[in-house]
């Protein structure tokens, strides 16, 4: 008990100390000129005008929704800037000029040709963090929102294949077909074009690239793995606007069961320790933000208002939310011939695990830590079943881990005995 207590108080520190760099970071971007950031929003305008909110691509053969809702959203608060308020002020409630209730697709062109009405306040957006701008004022002093898509397809792709090719150097070969299939039935493509949809998946990945680049030095000591799924959680929380948060969990402890050398049970433990310590990570930078908010702006950010409402089973009034209705409503987001491949390898994968000892390999439970990774997703989706049901074209994601952890699972009971030791969970 006494060494979880150590690492609950590293993990406190290591909250507050990601709360102090995130919030100077942002201090330092706030504090650019915002003119060419302006100037290069003025030249974007024609893109949400012509594309509008939630246009649909079909890069893999099925509709996916884009969100240039929020996306105009993130391009507009990261060119405004509050006339007078001070540097703390507007980042800590980074405003935007128009409300809650305004589709801000439809008046961003219109406000970046005449501005904001004479007298009119801003909105502030401040229950966020909006870590994501630490990025995005700098490259949208520089570029387009265009080629700044153009940036984040190279981006993406580079992550997703720095993951693939630390797989293979760290003797997970047969896993990269799962972890390529589970990506691509969330469209990594549609995911470069929207810069929302991008945020998280950068997180998990990126959490996937340290934990296989380190990763004999992470899994010598529980605690430092503990406190890389600490930071993760922090950097969930910093960048994302409640897209699909779990995916920086589920992806690197996937790669965490393939690696563990142990039982069931070691499996297990890993699940809840780095589950804690992701969700200390994740909890203590939002609790983080609502604090600064409260010291240096005073003014009330609804953020209990929002975690009752998003965690409710009300819709609107007189009609709640089904969970059986929820879950059928962000599958048939899955629907898309990427679908169709990751049934063919789990047929493929099926057929081998029948074919080698399924008795014997089912009764040493070691596939059990993956049937609970591929559950995480379920869980979420009941804690959180508004705003899941409001938001199924990207909540859906999480679903990515249920395709990896499920596909990995197969993958490993469907090996041959007589091959070399494979990763156990």
């Amino acid at each position: 008990m006494r060494t979880y207590g150590r690492l609950l108080g590293k993990s406190v520190l290591l909250v507050a100390a990601c709360v102090a760099v995130g919030f100077a970071l942002l201090l330092a971007v706030f504090a650019l000129p915002t003119e060419p950031m302006v100037e290069n929003a003025v030249a974007s305008a024609d893109i949400f005008a012509k594309e509008e909110g939630y246009p649909t691509v079909n890069f893999l053969g099925g509709e996916t929704m884009l969100d240039n809702f929020t996306d105009s959203i993130m391009l507009i608060q990261a060119a405004y800037r509050e006339e007078g308020a001070s540097l703390i002020d507007r980042t800590v409630n980074v405003y935007r000029p128009f409300g809650h209730g305004v589709s801000p697709v439809e008046n961003f062109a219109q406000y970046l040709e005449n501005g904001k009405p004479e007298g009119e306040a801003g909105s502030n957006y401040g229950r966020y963090w909006h870590g994501y701008l630490v990025a995005l004022k700098p490259l949208l002093s520089l570029f387009t929102y265009g080629q700044i898509r153009t940036i984040n397809a190279f981006w993406v792709a580079g992550l997703t294949l720095a993951v693939a090719f630390l797989m293979r150097m760290r003797g997970l070969k047969r896993y990269i077909l799962p972890f390529v299939l589970a990506m691509l039935l969330i469209d990594p493509f549609a995911i470069s074009m929207s810069l929302f949809y991008t945020s998280v998946y950068s997180v998990g990945m990126l959490a996937a690239i340290v934990f296989l680049w380190k990763r004999d030095w992470l899994c010598a000591r529980m605690e430092r793995l503990a406190l890389l799924f600490v930071l993760a959680g922090c950097a969930t929380s910093y960048v994302d606007l409640m897209t699909y948060p779990l995916f920086s969990y589920g992806i690197p402890i996937t790669l965490c069961l393939l690696n563990a050398q142990g039982g069931w049970k070691d499996g297990l433990k890993l699940i809840v320790v780095t589950g804690i310590a992701w969700c200390v990570g994740y909890g203590g930078m939002w609790a983080g933000k609502w604090i600064l908010g409260a010291l240096l702006s005073g003014e009330d950010l609804g953020v209990l208002e929002t975690i009752q409402l998003r965690s409710s089973t009300a819709l609107t009034e007189g009609m709640s939310i089904s969970y059986a209705r929820l879950v059928a409503r962000l599958l048939v987001r899955l629907r898309t011939p990427m679908f169709a491949l990751a049934a063919v390898y789990v047929v493929a994968a099926g057929v081998g695990f029948l074919r080698r000892s399924p008795g014997e390999k089912l009764a040493g439970l070691t596939w059990l830590p993956y049937v609970v990774v591929c559950l995480l997703p379920f869980a979420w989706f009941l804690c959180m079943q508004n705003h899941s049901f409001i938001h199924p074209w990207f909540v859906y994601r999480e679903l990515a881990i249920c395709a990896f952890a499920g596909m990995c699972m197969l993958a490993w009971l469907s090996r041959k005995q007589a091959a070399a030791p494979a990763p156990r969970a």
